[in-house]
């Protein structure tokens, strides 16, 4: 069942991510250097050198990433898909933006808890979006609905 409200938060929720992925495609320079902040907590957490080699192109390709599924989320198309797919990418991408174990002044700390808290609040819409089936019943409930009437057409 399309709603109105369907209709304007599905890109509304998009519009921050679109927006995202398209400047870390214009401007990786600057998501690397938001990068560089934590790849030496990376290193100690033993991830493989090859995530870290070439910083420009990782900001790129999850900018790619998050444009396109966002732009399927904002259109409709394969909307819970492209939801999940964005949480996936959200959650590392609000680290990096993010780190908030680096802050130096209390200003930097409350700025970074801030996009934490942003962060958080966006997985939760994304959340809702994965688990939004358009106002039709869930699989389960189809099958019994299924199951229900093959019973009592046998009678």
């Amino acid at each position: 069942m399309k709603t109105l409200l369907r209709l304007l938060a599905r890109p509304m929720l998009a519009s921050v991510f679109v927006f995202d992925g398209l400047d870390a495609l214009r401007n990786p320079d600057d998501h690397v250097e938001r990068f560089k902040k934590i790849e030496p907590a990376l290193e100690k957490l033993g991830l493989p050198p090859v995530l870290t080699s070439d910083a420009k192109l990782l900001s790129r390709l999850a900018g790619a990433v998050t444009a396109i599924t966002a732009t399927g989320l904002a259109l409709g198309k394969y909307p819970r898909t492209c939801a999940a797919i964005l949480a996936a990418v959200n959650f590392p991408i609000t680290v990096v933006n993010n780190p908030i174990w680096v802050a130096k002044t209390d200003r930097e700390r409350q700025d970074y808890s801030r996009g934490l808290i942003v962060g958080a609040s966006l997985a939760g819409g994304l959340g809702m979006a994965i688990l939004d089936n358009n106002g039709q019943p869930s699989w389960k409930v189809r099958r019994e609905i299924v199951k229900a009437t093959k019973a009592d057409l046998a009678k």
